[in-house]
């Protein structure tokens, strides 16, 4: 009789500590779901403050340059003397150091750009052109630009003389160089 009560205890001890297992693995199973859905939590949360941040960055960024150019075409038109910049790379170099650019230049009020880094060409057919000349300040998106293997904002506002549009300013930012950080 004994054999048979400890052939039952046996498989009743069996039975419990299978029991007990189950309920150990269902709560580690659990509290590995819930911690897995915080860390997920958490991981979009950050990834939201961390777009809310660049974006913010991102905005700061533009909206210094756009004041920088419009500033720049601002001191640029107080010193002119005729229509046209006869020296323009000189004159525009003066204002590199004090804005985000990277380069600013000067287009002619009929669509030459005088200060490109080779010989002047015709950007009358440039949408910052078209926009800047007919007195709008924006932004512009090169990206194949000649000179730079990376894209480039362009921002561009219109130059003034005697109150008459005479010209456009462009300055460009690297956007991979100096944005993506």
């Amino acid at each position: 009789m004994k054999n048979k009560s400890e052939k039952n205890r046996n498989a009743y001890n069996i039975a419990i500590v299978f029991a007990a297992l189950a309920l150990v693995i269902s709560i580690m199973t659990g509290y590995a779901r819930i911690q897995d859905r915080t860390i997920e939590d958490q991981v979009k949360n950050m990834i939201r403050q961390s777009t809310i941040d660049v974006s913010e960055m991102i905005d700061y960024s533009k909206g210094y340059a756009t004041n920088s150019i419009q500033v720049t075409s601002a001191a640029v038109s107080a010193g002119m003397t005729e229509k046209e910049l006869k020296d323009p790379a000189e004159i525009l170099s003066q204002f590199i150091e004090s804005t985000p650019f990277s380069s600013i230049e000067y287009i002619r009020w009929d669509g030459i750009n005088m200060t490109d880094a080779g010989d002047p060409f015709d950007a009358s057919g440039r949408e910052y052109y078209i926009q800047g000349i007919q007195g709008k300040t924006g932004i512009w998106i090169n990206f194949n630009p000649k000179y730079s293997e990376e894209p480039l904002l362009n921002f561009y506002t219109p130059l003034y003389y005697n109150g008459e549009i005479s010209g456009v300013i462009t300055g460009y930012i690297e956007a991979t160089t100096q944005l993506s950080p």
